[in-house]
């Protein structure tokens, strides 16, 4: 696919390689350039000469996370702006997304979205357990 000049630029930060792959095809369908990157540390180096529209960078880096890279974003005037969007995957169930929930800054103002595969009979239930665990109000949105 060919790159024009005015595409908004995401850069994707994210070690596996096939979900990288995935999602650039799904993001460049819609649209977006996509600047790929496996490490944050070398990401961040890149924002010098090649400031994206946004940032989706994933929670479970070896060097730095998103929720590592938030701060380091933030204090800086030419990147504070730049939005910074979490992506993570749970292999520990509930409780694991219950401990990102809580292990997130209290000062984060950002709508947080939860995709969990779960019957909607269950899902109000989840929606309170997470929010009693998390302290984060916790809303299920419907389709």
């Amino acid at each position: 696919m060919s790159v024009l000049p005015n595409l908004p630029k995401i850069l994707l930060i994210d070690s596996n390689v096939y979900f990288s792959k995935r999602l650039t095809d799904a993001l460049q369908q819609q649209g977006f350039e996509i600047v790929p990157s496996t490490q944050a540390a070398y990401a961040l180096t890149m924002l010098e000469w090649n400031a994206p529209t946004a940032i989706l960078c994933a929670t479970n880096l070896r060097d730095m996370g998103a929720l590592e890279m938030a701060p380091i974003l933030r204090a800086d005037p030419k990147t504070a702006n730049i939005p910074l969007i979490a992506i993570g995957a749970s292999t520990g169930g509930p409780a694991a997304v219950a401990r990102v929930l809580a292990g997130l800054p209290p000062a984060l103002h950002a709508a947080i979205t939860i995709v969990q595969h779960v019957d909607e009979m269950f899902a109000p239930g989840l929606a309170s357990w997470l929010a009693r665990e998390s302290s984060r109000d916790v809303r299920i949105i419907g389709p």
